[in-house]
């Protein structure tokens, strides 16, 4: 997992990276992993952070997607609208 990056192109030239980066907590000190973010576009660098317990939500909030999405699109009739 050390060496994956999920990219994403976004609109206006913005692109969206995720991926396993190291971290440390303190008091007392250890090393620990999280996933990182990062929001390019020009040159520029947003950086970000998902913890184990953020990862958990979004893996809920990404399957609960996937659901919706899927019955959706499952029960979507095709109109005569163009």
């Amino acid at each position: 997992m050390e060496n994956q990056v999920y990219r994403i192109e976004m609109s206006d030239k913005y692109k969206l990276e995720l991926y396993v980066c190291d971290t440390n907590e303190l008091n007392p000190h250890r090393d620990i992993k999280e996933i990182g973010v990062v929001v390019f576009k020009d040159g520029e660098q947003i950086d970000g952070d998902i913890d184990e317990m953020g990862l958990d939500s979004l893996i809920k909030f990404l399957t609960d997607c996937k659901k919706h999405i899927s019955e959706f699109n499952a029960n979507s009739k095709p109109t005569d609208e163009m």
